[in-house]
């Protein structure tokens, strides 16, 4: 039979396995212990990068905000800043280098706690320019005839500081549709249309004329007109008008306080600012200058008529020496100037057409010059036809969606100062790339 140490042999040799049991599951719960730190660690590590990453992506979209404030934001503001803290987060722009026109490279460095996330970008905003010309949006049918030209009209361009009598042929005509020039019509330059261009008569094109070719994309220009109307009513120098024009100025209720200007005769000058009105009205000789000698003006209709300046009436500039003009904005209605009168004349360079802008996103009635008037302007409608009517003359640059000239002698003269004129930055600033690391993929 066993013994008494016989016995405690066997129970040593039982706990032997128990021992061994307890160091393994001591080691599984270390390793496991370890693991579940190295977890905690990666995820808060994962956890404040992808924090610092939203705040690197939030300081994009914060120095996108200040240049489309601001397009000289990074010149008033160089590069680098300091940091801009966002809760537990920051951000750091640490450079800003300019890259072609409009762009810029932005360099951003965001942390959160002790994990840094670096970020690249480029922030640009497109440039819309008139066209060096007379460009028509055309119908959708190339076989449309959105260019008549008849009874000795005439189509050139021509050096302001010479004047309008020199013709020259550095103009250009381009058509989404098809031209026809009857009688003794006449064009100084090239033609290219994506229809087919027809003459009968003497008429005569002194350039290149080029068929069915691709139709011409228009810029998007109602991102530029539909900010000044939206500015015009948010704030405006209105309470000046009332103290220039007097009974001529009806106020009425609406967002911007907007209200229908009347001039018949009379002398006036609006200075520098924003104006917002319905209907202008100017007739029975009166006189207006607008004075941007301190800064531009921004005129804004947005009446049901538009704009009329009629019986020999003079809408004209004083630009006092600077390059300060004056902008038109029709959001309805039309443009007219009739009966020998006179819209955009700049007082000390009777021949320049640069230092006034009409933008219309009205598709309602004619743009006219006609009965021996002048306009001196360049002019922004796509969706608007053109009316040059007998002895009056367009000088400037043109945007219209068709255009005819009639009567006797009308004339078109591109103001070759004002060729592919910058109208301003369409669409806003976008980020147009952004990667990590130091060159772009």
């Amino acid at each position: 039979m066993p013994t008494p140490n016989d016995r405690s042999r066997e129970r040593g040799s039982a706990l032997i396995p128990v021992l061994i049991m307890l160091l393994s599951i001591a080691g599984m719960c270390a390793a496991m212990n370890m693991t579940t730190i190295a977890t905690q660690r990666s995820a808060r590590i994962s956890h404040d990068l992808a924090r610092a990453a939203h705040a690197a992506d939030s300081a994009i979209s914060f120095y996108e905000l200040q240049l489309e404030i601001d397009g000289d934001y990074f010149i008033d503001n160089p590069a680098p800043h300091d940091a801009r803290p966002m809760g537990t987060e920051m951000f750091t722009l640490e450079s800003a280098n300019p890259t072609g026109s409009n762009q810029w490279i932005i360099e951003i460095t965001a942390s959160c706690d002790s994990t840094d996330y670096r970020t690249f970008a480029v922030l640009g905003s497109s440039s819309i320019t008139i066209p060096s010309g007379l460009v028509l949006s055309g119908t959708g049918n190339p076989g449309d005839d959105i260019l008549r030209m008849n009874g000795g009209s005439t189509f050139g361009s021509y050096d302001p500081a010479v004047g309008s009598a020199t013709l020259n042929p550095n103009g250009m005509i381009y058509a989404n549709g098809s031209v026809r020039l009857v009688g003794t019509a006449t064009v100084h330059g090239d033609v290219t249309v994506s229809g087919w261009i027809s003459s009968a008569g003497p008429s005569t094109i002194n350039g290149t004329e080029t068929e069915g070719a691709s139709d011409f994309a228009l810029d998007d220009y109602d991102s530029v007109i539909t900010p000044l109307i939206d500015g015009a009513e948010a704030a405006n120098d209105n309470a000046t008008l009332a103290t220039i024009f007097g009974s001529g100025w009806s106020p009425i209720a609406g967002p911007g306080s907007p209200g229908d200007l009347s001039v018949s005769g009379g002398t006036y000058t609006v200075p520098s600012g924003t104006y917002l009105v319905g209907d202008f009205d100017v007739s029975s000789g009166a006189s207006i200058t607008f004075d941007t000698s301190t800064g531009p003006v921004l005129f804004v209709s947005n009446g049901g008529s538009g704009v009329d300046i009629d019986s020999g009436s003079t809408v004209q500039i004083d630009a006092g020496g600077t390059d300060n003009g004056v902008q038109l904005v029709i959001e309805n209605g039309t443009f007219q100037v009739n009966s020998n009168s006179t819209y955009g004349q700049e007082i000390a360079n009777p021949s320049a057409a640069g230092y006034s802008q009409i933008l219309s996103k009205s598709s309602s009635g004619e743009l006219r010059s006609q009965g021996g008037s002048t306009v001196y302007a360049r002019i922004v409608a796509p969706d608007q036809e053109m009316l040059v009517g007998g002895g009056s003359s367009w000088l400037g640059a043109a945007v219209v969606r068709e255009a005819r000239m009639i009567g006797s002698g009308p004339k078109f003269l591109i103001d070759e100062s004002a060729l592919g004129t910058e109208l301003g930055a369409g669409g806003g600033v976008e980020v147009v790339a952004r990667w990590r690391g130091t060159v772009a993929p």
